[in-house]
């Protein structure tokens, strides 16, 4: 039986992460531009409380209309920005009606992958994410492989990979020394019939204005060398 490919960007938190410790409360970013949120986020461990404070998932479909979009830092902030204009109640959907709701209450409204972007933009460093997969082989028996994925920021200090994303559970100090041991980390308790698979991408070696294009960068995982990364363990297992 020929086994189809099934893929979801999943923004749930795949493990439980180290928490952050001996951090001061954070302020209240929802008041704050993007600009002045970036004065005083300096850190990782910054970033991500920021994160867990004023970021809100919303799947890609109810939030751009499409089924995978990666927006640059601009188009997030700009979102939540004119959000501030924008009758609600206008929106069609009920989805689409809390994506505004939320925006002009002042919260960052994606997905996963919004972690990197919003990094990039608050940090001052280059949007690279880790990008981490997983397959079941128990989906090999219905004759298909589903694909599950994750996004987080993916930053090196003195030698040593950490992390920050959407959600707490995505924090990882500067622990780790390559990233297959960061990528180890986020191995969730699944059965030992599950393959984990993670990569990095550094999207502005693909889009050089990252940061302030309007065009969905979601392309970048059809680029012939990446989508074979994601496909890999699963053409190895089950050809």
């Amino acid at each position: 039986m020929k086994k189809k490919v099934l893929t979801a960007i999943l923004a749930s938190t795949l493990a439980i992460a180290p928490t952050i410790s001996n951090a001061k409360s954070a302020p209240d970013y929802t008041h704050m531009s993007c600009e002045e949120i970036a004065e005083h986020v300096n850190t990782l461990e910054q970033f991500q409380e920021f994160m867990n404070t004023t970021f809100k998932y919303a799947d890609d479909k109810d939030t751009y209309g499409k089924k995978d979009y990666i927006a640059s830092a601009k188009r997030i902030c700009d979102d939540r920005k004119n959000a501030v204009y924008t009758d609600c109640n206008i929106m069609p959907t009920s989805a689409k009606r809390k994506i505004c709701e939320e925006r002009k209450n002042g919260f960052f409204v994606d997905d996963c992958d919004a972690a990197p972007m919003l990094a990039s933009r608050m940090l001052g460093r280059r949007p690279r994410a880790l990008l981490i997969y997983y397959f079941n082989n128990k989906s090999a028996d219905k004759g298909e492989l589903i694909i599950r994925g994750h996004a987080v920021y993916l930053d090196k200090k003195d030698g040593k990979y950490g992390a920050a994303g959407i959600g707490g559970g995505d924090y990882r100090p500067h622990n780790y020394p390559t990233i297959k041991s960061i990528c180890r980390s986020y191995n969730p308790d699944f059965p030992k019939d599950t393959i984990f698979q993670c990569f990095e991408v550094d999207f502005s070696k693909y889009y050089p204005n990252y940061g302030t294009t309007n065009k969905n960068m979601a392309g970048i995982l059809s680029r012939e060398e990446i989508a074979p990364k994601i496909k890999f363990a699963g053409r190895i297992e089950y050809k």
